[in-house]
């Protein structure tokens, strides 16, 4: 099903009655700031069984009609806590008219106060745009809130789901939100033994969750309400075990996203690196930048650029958190190379619709959120866009082992059959088996599959660095590939092209192109000095033919995190996520559709 993105958003739009937020849209009870929390475990965390699910399980997997300020979320969390539990709480949200951030802690420390989980909520609260945003509260516990009708996006659900929380407005005011059709989709979704609760009573939602193979009986309603639904489903698929050792083959930006991923949901992995060192090839750029790429590409590609950039902006914020691994929130300019492309950018912020915290358009003079404005320069500015430098690779290997996660360097694998790994170190040779392995080392996936063409390109590129000082360059600034300043004063211009994937040679000729390019972004600011290069490098990016990277499951046992192209570190985050997500049996961070664009069995006869 192809949904048309983005849709826009409309707000919640709603007002103060006395103890009650009152939804002018629907014109129904928000919510009631009297025993709120209370009846949201009575009706939601008791009628399906969670205390007892996080105590036996490994993984449950949620899934709420209708999120709103997240009260239901935040009860199940608190629940989830109080058993320090180490069951993965995978949930799942549907929202149509989502708050926003400032909102959201405003209505929800008037309720619960600005406890831990209301700060933990906001902080990671998604930017409003429609569609998957995946986030993560804490080790074990991820939200994966979907922005748009539910009706249509539920379709691209993937998920085994374990409970299901039906918390919309009455059936009488929000009718959309009990659609039979609605309803008939939870048998695809549902896992043995789902269960569903809501307080609604009323016989035309029996009747459809009956429609949908739940066996529905009534129970005494919170407080003075009468009665409430619960069900159970009579059927539901199978659901694998979480595998319990992985292992990864390939040491670079994907191995390490994936490994952390991994340990997020409490799985053990071991890195397979074949060189001394973690990083290598097109990780070891120099001075990546983390941003997305405007234009009016919505498809496939256009949404997972999005997609990814949310997902990687906070995954290396949390890591600097607590490792200085060199990300820095600079912003980032995309310059638009004509006024036809300008125009172009025009109508995609509209379509887009995110904030000017998100996305503003520079016309030229002024001043701008990053000081005065450039007037030789148009284009969108990314204000939560930054980069990363060479401090990430050489603080990897101290990430991943204060996380547990083992490594082994100078490790060659020739064969992962049936998913034991085989591999050379030191003229000796291993083997060790796994439950999982993942293939996040390139172009050389193709390696272990000779029979099947992935269709996986090398291409190499330069990089130069050059002596700018006195010049102060500002920010980071992309178009035909980008130029971002070091803290010493010099500044990379990266973004050379070449066909043979041999062809690893430093050369004058790509050394001129990024000159040409550091000229062209900043030319105003450098006429009177002549930069000199100090530094040259050359990487390899693993493309594909479609630019659509490899992700996900290519049998059973084996998954791929490959073919980032020039996107590695902006979409490793976020492809790593999908592929660990779908390992684990744990509901997907972007649509069906997405995934099977993305899937290395598009390749498999």
């Amino acid at each position: 099903m192809k949904i048309s993105w983005p849709q826009k958003l409309l707000k919640p739009l709603v007002s103060d009655s006395g103890n009650d937020i009152r939804s002018n849209i629907y014109d129904d009870i928000f919510y009631s700031s009297s025993g709120a929390i209370d009846e949201k475990r009575y009706v939601f965390i008791e009628g399906n069984r969670i205390p007892e699910r996080l105590k036996l399980h490994d993984r449950v997997t949620v899934l709420e009609l209708g999120f709103g300020l997240g009260l239901n979320f935040i009860a199940t969390v608190r629940e989830h806590r109080q058993q320090a539990s180490r069951c993965i709480l995978d949930y799942v949200a549907f929202e149509k008219h989502p708050f926003s951030k400032e909102e959201m802690y405003d209505r929800l420390s008037r309720v619960l106060g600005p406890t831990l989980e209301v700060r933990e909520l906001v902080d990671c609260f998604p930017p409003l745009i429609s569609g998957f945003h995946r986030v993560h509260l804490s080790r074990f516990i991820s939200l994966t809130l979907i922005f748009g009708d539910a009706r249509e996006y539920i379709k691209e659900l993937s998920a085994s789901v374990d409970a299901i929380y039906l918390d919309g407005f009455a059936p009488a005011k929000n009718p959309e939100l009990w659609d039979v059709k609605l309803f008939g989709s939870f048998r695809r979704l549902a896992a043995k033994g789902c269960t569903v609760s809501t307080y609604s009573s009323a016989r035309s939602v029996r009747d459809s969750l009956t429609y949908a193979g739940f066996r529905v009986e009534k129970r005494k309603g919170f407080a003075n309400k009468r009665e409430m639904l619960i069900g159970v489903i009579e059927g539901g698929k199978f659901v694998a075990k979480i595998p319990k050792e992985v292992s990864i083959i390939g040491g670079g930006i994907a191995g390490f996203s994936t490994a952390l991923a991994l340990s997020r949901f409490g799985v053990k992995s071991t890195i397979y690196e074949s060189e001394p060192r973690l990083f290598n090839r097109a990780s070891k750029n120099p001075l990546p930048l983390i941003r997305p790429s405007l234009s009016l590409d919505f498809g496939p590609r256009g949404r997972l650029n999005w997609y990814a950039f949310f997902f990687a902006r906070d995954f290396y914020k949390n890591l600097q958190k607590h490792f200085d691994i060199g990300w820095r929130k600079t912003g980032v300019l995309q310059i638009a190379k004509s006024n036809e492309e300008f125009e172009k950018f025009e109508k995609a912020i509209r379509l887009l619709n995110l904030s000017t915290e998100e996305i503003e358009l520079i016309e030229g003079g002024g001043v701008t959120a990053f000081g005065p404005k450039d007037p030789e320069l148009k284009g969108a500015y990314f204000s939560t866009a930054g980069m990363l430098d060479n401090r990430l690779a050489r603080c990897a290997y101290d990430v991943l082992s204060e996380k547990n996660i083992e490594v082994s360097l100078s490790a060659t694998v020739s064969s992962i059959a049936e998913a034991e790994v085989m591999f050379q170190r030191d003229n000796e040779t291993h083997r060790r088996t796994f439950s999982h392995v993942f293939l996040c080392n390139a172009s050389s996936v193709q390696a272990f599959y000779p029979q099947v063409n992935f269709r996986v390109i090398d291409i190499p590129g330069q990089s130069s660095c050059f002596k700018a000082a006195p010049v102060q360059c500002g920010i980071p600034i992309s178009g035909n590939g980008y130029t971002a300043s070091t803290d010493a004063g010099s500044i990379w211009s990266s973004g050379t092209y070449r066909d043979s994937s041999n062809d690893l040679d430093i050369k004058e000729e790509d050394e001129m192109i990024n000159l040409n390019r550091l000229q062209s972004f900043h030319g105003s600011k450098i006429s009177s000095h002549k930069p000199r290069a100090i530094e040259n490098w050359v990487g390899v990016r693993a493309t594909t033919h479609d630019r659509l990277p490899l992700c996900g499951k290519f049998d059973d046992q084996i998954s791929f995190v490959s073919g980032t192209g020039t996107r590695g570190f902006t979409w490793s985050p976020m492809i790593a996520e999908i592929a660990v997500s779908e390992a684990l049996g744990l509901s997907a961070p972007v649509e069906r559709s997405l995934m099977q664009r993305m899937s290395p069995l598009r390749h498999k006869d």
